[in-house]
């Protein structure tokens, strides 16, 4: 699996995933994920709750580990703590469920708005998230 999590700014992620995830890939990730949502507050202590974006670009879907679901799991609590700062999370993937998942997520998850769209959508993408005008 290779991913990439691009810190744009102090109220914008990007993550970028492409292929089966395995439990050293996750935990990795999920480090630099705490680290680049706890920078956002670090780096403006009066962040607003809600109001960054995360553009989320799933390449290629396979489905994770075992292991690495389990690692997830381990740390939900402090991965939902960090959803707190964002308001709108758009996933770009070429397969339609992926999209639909994502936003049933976001039904879940209070004060966040998830949307999906196409991998040729990414302008329109960065339109609703307000990178674009």
């Amino acid at each position: 699996m290779t991913y990439l999590l691009t810190k744009h700014s102090n109220n914008h992620i990007e993550l970028a995933i492409n292929g089966k995830i395995h439990s050293d890939d996750m935990n990795r990730l999920l480090d630099e994920w705490v680290q680049a949502t706890a920078s956002m507050v670090q780096a403006d202590p009066n962040t607003e709750l809600q109001n960054a974006t995360l553009l989320y670009r799933i390449d290629s879907f396979a489905m994770p580990s075992f292991s690495a679901v389990m690692d997830e799991m381990r740390r939900m609590p402090e991965l939902w703590a960090t959803m707190k700062y964002f308001g709108k999370m758009a996933v770009i993937s070429e397969q339609q469920w992926l999209q639909k998942v994502a936003e049933i997520e976001g039904w879940m998850i209070p004060n966040l708005d998830i949307k999906g769209f196409n991998p040729d959508e990414e302008s329109a993408a960065k339109v609703w998230l307000g990178l674009q005008g």
